[in-house]
């Protein structure tokens, strides 16, 4: 009975072990995870629950997430985008629904999109929120288009294998939600090996699917496999159908910088698992564009490229342009170079124009017709053509006139946003394609004009290609490394290839020399560029791709005419002709010691010339004496060594003697290829005399404008007309026939006037200045006499000496004289000075006088009337002319109009634009984003360039989504925050400026 009874009781227990094992499953949601799999005898139980415990399925009761395969119909919840601890009392969140449902691309029209991070090269141990969002959308893309899972995902350089991919999403989607993005290890997931699943159309909550990813990353981490299916309440989603509804969701994210609220899934549309493809046959790994030496080819010019002239010229890359209407088309082009360079090892890429017509025309950027065309062609190319990258070129606004990207709403969006389709597009089919662009080089203004922003366009990219012609920009070799390092460090890390210019201009093709066109090539590569491209094939000089060579009796017999020029002269050549070549002497040095180590090793082969620059300071001290043969040939490798490695010839090398300079080196070379010359041998020993001194030639340096005091003191007379007439500074002045900006005009007015007081008349060269960033003006009315005018010019020119830089002031017995009033008051003195040929005893200034600072045209956007901010409206041009009468200076009328504003209307809390500027003035109340409205409305309406900010602000109350007004006044951003009395212009009080997290800046509101 006792032991009976004991079996009855284990009976009980064990059947109490099986109820409180269910009761955890449901309650967990998870079945089979390492704490289950640490039960004893579990397998009995698996059984009777009929495999719902199995490894690779998940099931909870709350469900997991279902995403409609078709039609994305996502339903989002407003988020709260203010504080609401200022003017009125706080009050509870207020929750707005949206049904917003859309085919390929989510139109939000809820909170902006937020500017785009930092993508960085990948390494599986740091893996970013960027990367992992811009591979889900590529996901996504190829799901649409192939009804399939791709086999794999690249990120950079590396593939990912799906199943992998889908913890990485999961977990991203966690981080996002916690609001700690960071970045991510890779780990290897396998795959499940019985995908299932079975679910009815239907919408899931936000709180549903960060639930469902909460138990599908803890599942994956524990089981080290992803899941069959995930039970939901809308059914079983098998494995296939949770990769696209996550990469939905992060390819939401990419779009609108934050998760979808809601998201819902068609059951009618079947995702097939990935085609896996034999190892040998997989496809090869995205191409590494890190040393791109480039040439642009013409559809037309295929019949005459010499292939093995490109391969002994190391051509790694070739751009075909692909005629998309015109004839030779694209196919016959694509086949015929196809065929021509197979196996060449050069990689081809199809060059395409985007917003141009056949007829030379521009097309507008937005319109869908043309964008759909070209997304079209685009796909059959990558489909059908074994091309290695698809090169777009005229993807921008022309930049003039009305077809300037800052005369269009969402300019620069809209040329991005183009690139985003076509990089979705050709990596959903190919992913090893690259995809590339050519840029225009104008830096910081080529957003603004052209649409093309480096930095947003660069995740879309796998190079940059910057058409950086110097030419048709009158500028010189140094320009092309300046706007390089720029563009460079704009790319988020992507490769740079630099577009290189091989004729003069546009408006004369004469051919470059090799010469200069190695050195533009050399000035990009030092500055960042990982290559070059150049425009273009039949336009290049053919010693550039066929660099001549020479034989060792050629290079002897020059050495022999470089020795009596030293001898005769006691200075180095400029160049000597070998052949009909002109050769520099840092080139000849090269020549000769390859030519010394050729000879003393029985070599007779041609040597090849090569670009080589001139030591950047020759230097060194040797003693008389004598070198012998194994030392001369040993410093002969070892300048050959240092040539090589560095593209330059070397200062000096050290000897036995001591340090022989560049000048010095000539010399010896020539020596002993003289005396070879002669004795048809090496000398044993080569001579060197201390005492003999040999200068280096002339070389010609760049032009560098310098103007004569005459043309200074005309265009003063010119900038004081200026100023009077317009009460504002120019932009620029000329000089002669250049057009010079005020901060370089600055240096020339005291510079000449110093000369003027010192009796001496030299040319004045143009240097680049930089202008001041603040402006700071404290002075009283008076005079200036003489002798401080003339101290004050001293140490304005000393100021810019030492920083480059023009001052914000300067100090004067009257107080603080601001940079603007600085160059009117010396374009006075100067003006005086033209007319009656003496200085002034003194120049009146007035604080009256007030000279605000000519609107940059990058700023004119800031000044632009929209839907919400009615800057044309009667009303608002009434009163912002009525608050700001009677203030002088620009920042006193923003004051004003902030004051107002501030003073004038009362806060009422609610979500994102409910009134704009003109409905918010005539109810004289509205929430932070309205008070914007009408704010910058107002400053727009008075001249003041105004921007909206969006951020996460902490407030005495909590961290809410908050809107702002910046003004920009005589060269700076004030903040102005009007839905608070404690703030003033240009200073917040009511929320923390330090822990503001940014969400965008904008010319118009999205919301």
């Amino acid at each position: 009975m006792e032991n009976g009874g004991d079996k009855i009781k284990l009976g009980k227990l064990l059947t109490m072990l099986i109820l409180l094992n269910l009761v955890m499953a449901c309650v967990n949601g998870i079945y089979a995870t390492s704490e289950h799999q640490n039960l004893t005898n579990l397998g009995e139980y698996e059984q009777n629950l009929g495999n719902a415990t199995s490894p690779t399925n998940i099931n909870n009761s709350t469900n997991l997430t279902n995403l409609d395969n078709t039609t994305e119909n996502i339903r989002d919840t407003k988020e709260p985008v203010e504080e609401t601890g200022s003017k009125s009392q706080q009050v509870q969140n207020d929750t707005k629904n949206a049904t917003i449902s859309n085919s390929s691309t989510e139109n939000i029209q809820e909170e902006p999109q937020a500017a785009a991070g930092e993508t960085k090269t990948v390494n599986v141990n740091n893996i970013t929120v960027d990367q992992i969002k811009e591979a889900a959308a590529r996901v996504k893309s190829f799901i649409e288009t192939n009804s399939r899972l791709p086999a794999y995902v690249h990120i950079n350089n590396l593939q990912f294998k799906i199943s992998d991919f889908l913890l990485l999403m999961t977990e991203n989607v966690l981080q996002i939600n916690r609001g700690i993005p960071k970045s991510l290890t890779l780990k290897d997931i396998n795959a499940p090996k019985n995908s299932t699943g079975s679910f009815k159309s239907g919408t899931l909550t936000k709180t549903t699917y960060i639930d469902v990813t909460n138990r599908i990353s803890q599942f994956i981490n524990s089981n080290g496999v992803a899941p069959n299916y995930a039970t939901t309440n809308l059914g079983k989603i098998s494995y296939e159908s949770l990769v696209y509804m996550y990469s939905k969701i992060l390819s939401f994210y990419n779009t609108n910088n934050r998760l979808p609220n809601s998201v819902s899934m068609d059951s009618n549309v079947k995702i097939l698992p990935p085609i896996v493809t034999p190892p040998e046959d997989m496809p090869e790994i995205t191409h590494n564009f890190t040393d791109v030496r480039g040439i642009w080819l013409k559809a037309e010019d295929i019949g005459i490229v010499n292939l093995d002239e490109l391969k002994n010229a190391n051509i790694t890359d070739v751009f075909i342009k692909a005629n998309l209407i015109s004839t030779p088309t694209y196919e016959s082009v694509l086949n015929s170079i196809l065929n021509k360079f197979q196996n060449s090892g050069i990689r081809i890429h199809a060059w395409i124009t985007c917003f141009k017509d056949v007829n030379g025309n521009w097309v507008d950027p937005a319109n869908t017709t043309q964008r759909t065309f070209l997304l079209n062609m685009v796909k059959d190319i990558v489909k059908n053509y074994n091309i290695d990258g698809i090169h777009l070129d005229y993807v921008r606004y022309s930049g003039v006139g009305d077809n300037a990207a800052y005369k269009h709403s969402n300019g620069t969006e809209t040329i991005t946003s183009f690139v985003r389709d076509v990089y979705n597009t050709v990596k959903s089919i190919k992913s090893k394609v690259a995809i590339s662009a050519a840029v225009m080089p104008e830096c910081s203004q080529n957003g603004h004009y052209y649409g093309q922003d480096y930095a947003k366009l660069a995740p879309y990219l796998d190079f940059i290609v910057p058409m950086i012609y110097k030419g048709n920009y009158n500028k010189n070799s140094s320009w092309i490394g300046t706007v390089t390092k720029y563009i460079a460090e704009q790319s988020n890390g992507k490769p740079v290839i630099a577009g290189l210019q091989t004729y003069v201009s546009d408006s004369d093709t004469t051919k470059i020399s090799a010469n200069e066109l190695n050195q533009d090539v050399k000035s990009a590569l030092s500055n960042g560029a990982s290559g070059f491209v150049l425009f273009r094939y039949g336009l290049i000089d053919q010693d550039f791709l066929s660099p001549p060579s020479f034989t060792l009796s050629e290079i002897r017999d020059a050495g022999s005419r470089v020795k009596t020029y030293i001898e005769t002269n006691k200075k180095l050549p400029s160049f000597v002709t070998i052949g009909t070549k002109q050769v520099s002497m840092p080139e000849f040095l090269k020549l000769m010691v390859n030519g010394v180590l050729q000879l003393n090793n029985g070599i007779t082969n041609p040597i090849k010339l090569e670009n080589i620059l001139n030591p950047q300071e020759s230097t060194g001290s040797f003693k008389t004496g004598s070198i012998n043969l194994a030392e001369y040939l040993k410093l002969a490798q070892t300048i050959k060594s240092f040539i090589d490695s560095n593209g330059i010839a070397p200062n000096y090398s050290t000897t036995s003697l001591g340090n022989i300079q560049f000048e010095q080196l000539i010399y010896m070379y020539s020596k002993i290829l003289n005396f070879q010359k002669e004795n048809n041998r090496l000398p044993n020993t080569v001579s060197m005399d201390s005492s003999l001194k040999i200068s280096s030639p002339v070389i010609e340096q760049q032009s560098i404008p310098s103007f004569t005091v005459e043309q200074i003191k005309k265009a003063a007379v010119n900038v004081k007309s200026y100023i009077e007439t317009n009460k504002i500074l120019p932009n620029y002045v000329l000089v002669g026939n250049i057009q010079v900006k005020m901060n370089d005009f600055l240096n020339l007015l005291v510079e000449s006037l110093l000369q003027i007081n010192m009796n001496v008349n030299t040319p004045i060269t143009l240097k680049n200045i930089t202008a001041p960033d603040e402006f700071t003006s404290n002075f009283a009315n008076g005079d200036i006499m003489t002798t401080e005018y003339i101290d004050i010019a001293q140490r304005i020119k000393s100021f810019i000496n030492s920083n480059s830089a023009t001052p914000s002031y300067a100090t004067t017995s009257l107080g603080k004289v601001s940079y603007e009033d600085l160059i009117y008051m010396y374009s006075k003195i100067l003006s005086f000075y033209n007319s009656n040929n003496r200085l002034p005893s003194y120049v009146s200034m007035s604080s009256s006088n007030y000279i605000p600072i000519p609107i940059p045209t990058e700023l004119e956007k800031y000044l632009q009337a929209t839907k919400n901010c009615q800057v044309n409206d009667p009303r608002i041009i009434s009163l912002s002319e009525s608050i700001t009468e009677g203030a002088i200076t620009t920042y006193d009328k923003a004051v004003a109009i902030f004051n107002w504003v501030r003073d004038n209307l009362s806060y009422s809390f609610y979500y994102n634009t409910k009134y704009g500027a003109v409905n918010t003035l005539l109810k004289k109340e509205g929430n932070c984003v309205d008070h914007s409205h009408l704010l910058i409305a107002l400053a727009r309406a008075a001249g003041i360039p105004a921007k909206y900010e969006h951020g996460t602000c902490t407030f005495t109350s909590g961290t809410y989504g908050h809107v702002w007004a910046q003004l920009w006044v005589d060269g700076k951003w004030y903040n102005a925050d009007a839905i608070s009395y404690r703030n003033t212009f240009g200073v917040i009080n009511n929320w923390n400026t330090n822990t503001m997290a940014k969400k965008g800046t904008y010319i118009e509101l999205p919301f």
